[in-house]
């Protein structure tokens, strides 16, 4: 079982919604092009997709188009919840901001998000291990790609960063 990592912001995922969605469409045509992976997997879902108007995940289209299985692996709000994972928007309600944040109470948001990343993190692993593939693409938050890393690696997969920050 092979991973390649690749680390990016979400924007460049969402088709539509970055005016460099398309470069990253190309870029990832041309890796599936040259390392012929089974499955693209991503941290996403439908509910980021309809949530940002984009018109669907770039993964997903390019998957579609070189006839390659595609995965989301990021947990919905239903899934969250069960999992015990708050998201932004929740944890700013609980703090008791508003909807516009200070540079210090975003930090503080941030902060107490990232708590949760482990949680998630093993998500996307479980939904990893539960699909037979050799060779998988897997899209993801560039700051999660080290963390990531280390999870893979401690469960017997050894990733291969290829990007750790992509950007046109």
């Amino acid at each position: 079982m092979n991973i390649l990592l690749i680390g990016l912001s979400h924007c460049y995922q969402l088709e539509g919604c970055a005016l460099e969605w398309k470069k990253f469409e190309t870029y990832l045509e041309d890796l599936c092009l040259r390392e012929r992976p089974d499955i693209i997997a991503e941290e996403l879902n439908e509910e980021v997709i309809r949530k940002w108007n984009a018109y669907d995940s770039v993964a997903r289209k390019t998957a579609i188009s070189m006839r390659i299985d595609h995965l989301f692996c990021d947990p919905d709000l239903d899934q969250r919840r069960a999992l015990g994972i708050k998201c932004r928007r929740g944890i700013a309600h609980e703090l008791g901001y508003g909807s516009v944040l200070t540079g210090k109470q975003c930090f503080e948001v941030n902060e107490i998000e990232k708590t949760h990343w482990e949680k998630r993190e093993r998500f996307w692993l479980d939904r990893l291990i539960g699909r037979f593939f050799e060779k998988c693409v897997f899209l993801l938050g560039a700051n999660h790609v080290s963390r990531f890393s280390v999870l893979l690696t401690e469960n017997g997969i050894q990733p291969m960063v290829i990007e750790k920050d992509w950007r046109p």
